[in-house]
């Protein structure tokens, strides 16, 4: 947004910001900026890449702005990047704590598999077995107390997908967006047929990355 405007347009933001701040000190402000990158690359970089000026006053402006509301105990910024390595050093003296989310495990997938399930079986997208559908899912710690056995009700065959998913170190955004993209423009299929599909698309994907 702000790489094709000028940098005043980030000013002004925290400046409405502050104006809240103050007027509203017992409100508890979260500030959350996702790819923090596209705004304090680093300069070191910028100039060694031939950046324009305006680039690196996009990074100057963002800094000082950090340092305008430092001071308000009632606001709390998050950013998220995928690249840390790119981000400038004056910008991470800043933080206060950084945190490396990873890949989900496998209970992780598992609920993210089994929630998707559920909104598609509401809409009729995916229809389960007469058995599999008057029984609720069991937990990820049943299922993987009876990895062991050949059970093949719906909590398993969820299961067994989110541990291959797991092993494959699948995202998060990737997998919840796989349920519905894997469904798209389908109506009454089967479990079978949408975990087939997941898995594909899910394997597909590890193939073009490694590719």
């Amino acid at each position: 947004m702000y790489l094709n405007q000028s940098d005043k347009n980030l000013d002004s933001l925290f400046t409405d910001l502050i104006r809240v701040l103050s007027k509203y000190p017992k409100l508890k402000v979260v500030l959350l900026i996702d790819e923090i990158e596209t705004l304090v690359r680093s300069r070191q970089y910028l100039i060694s890449s031939t950046s324009s000026n305006s680039s690196v006053q996009l990074v100057n402006t963002m800094l000082i702005c950090l340092d305008r509301v430092r001071h308000f105990p009632n606001l709390t910024i998050f950013t998220t990047s995928n690249l840390i390595e790119s981000l400038d050093l004056a910008f991470l003296d800043r933080v206060d704590a950084v945190l490396n989310i990873k890949e989900p495990d496998a209970e992780c997938c598992y609920k993210i598999i089994v929630s998707n399930l559920m909104k598609l079986k509401n809409q009729e997208v995916v229809v389960l077995s007469e058995i599999d559908a008057t029984k609720p899912f069991e937990s990820f710690k049943w299922c993987d107390s009876q990895s062991n056995d050949q059970n093949s009700n719906a909590s398993m065959l969820c299961y067994k997908l989110a541990v291959v998913c797991a092993k494959l170190e699948v995202s998060g955004r990737f997998l919840n967006k796989g349920c519905f993209s894997c469904t798209a423009g389908q109506t009454r299929v089967s479990l079978n047929w949408f975990l087939q599909n997941l898995l594909q698309m899910v394997v597909s994907k590890k193939q073009a990355v490694l590719s």
